[in-house]
């Protein structure tokens, strides 16, 4: 999932864009901005490079394992 750090900071620094106006506005734009944020990125279904990561062994593991069984195929076919 999404640090939801890294959106607030984003959504402050999209507020602080915004012209001088009052502050009790600017910050409810920055939390409207916050929740439109973590709704995209919800709906995006993203990871983390960790969870990337701990996939791609996975996915490495499954790749050698189906190679050893395609291996052991070829030889029982080629004795028969």
């Amino acid at each position: 999932m999404i640090n939801l750090q890294i959106i607030d900071e984003l959504a402050h620094k999209l507020s602080e864009v915004l012209p001088n106006i009052d502050e009790t506005l600017k910050n409810d734009v920055k939390q409207n901005f916050s929740a439109i944020l973590q709704s995209a990125f919800k709906k995006m279904d993203l990871v983390n490079a960790e969870e990337f990561n701990v996939q791609k062994l996975v996915l490495k593991s499954l790749e050698e394992k189906i190679k050893v069984l395609e291996d052991k195929v070829k030889d029982l076919e080629k004795s028969k």
